[in-house]
């Protein structure tokens, strides 16, 4: 999951029209400060769950992993390839009948956010094989007590308490 620094008031988020360039990482991160990056992140999950990371996180909400297809790789891509993408995620969830609810990954300011799916009952390897095939860097383990930020090989890069 990706977040990013504040958008301009003609942007879209997972989307920043400065930094669409081929190939080039999104604001110079290197590979040990993004983990430092995500970790300050929120996430926000839909119906039935109605919470977030930002606040109580209740503890009989089941073991969620959450993934987006945005911005693969950290690159920043236009609104409509991340909504393809997304959509193509979408299609791969259901077609594995892949329990999964509507989630966003987002800065703390709420500056940045993608539209992200909370997936529950699936392991950490399941949530790490989508994390490759849609070229994320990173899936977010959430438990009741902390947010975990897991990278493409099911290594814990950082966690926090929640709340």
């Amino acid at each position: 999951m990706d977040v990013g620094p504040k958008l301009n008031s003609d942007e879209q988020p997972g989307h920043r029209s400065d930094d669409i360039r081929a190939g080039v990482p999104r604001v110079g991160f290197m590979d040990e400060d993004i983990w430092d990056h995500y970790v300050t992140s929120e996430v926000d999950v839909g119906e039935p769950f109605n919470t977030s990371t930002a606040t109580d996180w209740p503890v009989d909400v089941p073991l969620m992993f959450v993934i987006t297809a945005f911005n693969p790789q950290s690159r920043v891509l236009s609104p409509d390839e991340n909504l393809t993408l997304n959509e193509r995620l979408k299609a791969t969830l259901v077609q594995a009948d892949m329990l999964h609810y509507p989630a966003v990954g987002r800065s703390a300011d709420s500056s940045w956010a993608e539209a992200s799916f909370a997936l529950v009952d699936i392991d950490r390897q399941q949530a790490c094989a989508l994390a490759i095939e849609f070229d994320q860097k990173a899936v977010f383990e959430v438990d009741g007590t902390r947010l975990r930020i897991i990278d493409q090989l099911g290594t814990v890069r950082r966690e926090r308490p929640l709340g």
